[in-house]
């Protein structure tokens, strides 16, 4: 999941105008990552690309969701000291 999580947190921090210091990107990928079910896997390198497209797809809309919801979070109440 956190590969998924980062993915789309880097997309949905430019759309929302996240600040995107490293606190910022720390506290949404841990409010995302702790609202999501944790998947655990040891995979081969030739087993890496299509199990993760195989998650990409199952968890697209669940992953999405919960990424929205922690840039809304953060950004309605940063942590960082600017």
């Amino acid at each position: 999941m956190r590969i998924l999580v980062e993915e789309k947190l880097e997309r949905y921090i430019a759309l929302f105008h996240l600040c995107d210091c490293p606190r910022c990107w720390a506290d949404a990928k841990a409010l995302a990552l702790s609202r999501l079910p944790a998947k655990y896997v040891v995979l081969s390198e030739s087993a890496y690309p299509p199990m993760m497209n195989l998650y990409r797809a199952k968890f697209d809309s669940m992953v999405t969701s919960q990424v929205v919801y922690a840039c809304k979070q953060v950004l309605d109440a940063p942590r960082h000291t600017l």
